[in-house]
């Protein structure tokens, strides 16, 4: 799943399709917990001014692992995520 952080309505798009993505991926997951998960705290929402920018952010949960990662925007301001379902 990718996304673009130069524009925010992007930004935000992206950001909502992962909030719908995890609860198709763990059914009965709250709202509160992909917040936690995937929120500021998280990276998804980083800038360059973040000392963790160009490192991956990883989520393991019992239904799926994710890897989220960004880099510098003098590089790209490509936003990604990988989403692996577990049979």
């Amino acid at each position: 799943m990718g996304g673009d952080r130069a524009d925010p309505m992007n930004l935000f798009n992206y950001i909502g399709k992962i909030g719908n993505a995890v609860p198709a991926l763990e059914p009965g997951i709250t709202e509160a917990d992909v917040q936690s998960l995937f929120g500021f705290e998280r990276g998804l929402m980083r800038g360059d001014d973040d000392p963790t920018i160009g490192q991956a952010k990883v989520v393991s949960r019992n239904t799926f692992p994710a890897s989220c990662n960004q880099v510098m925007s003098a590089e790209s301001t490509a936003m990604r995520c990988e989403f692996i379902p577990r049979s």
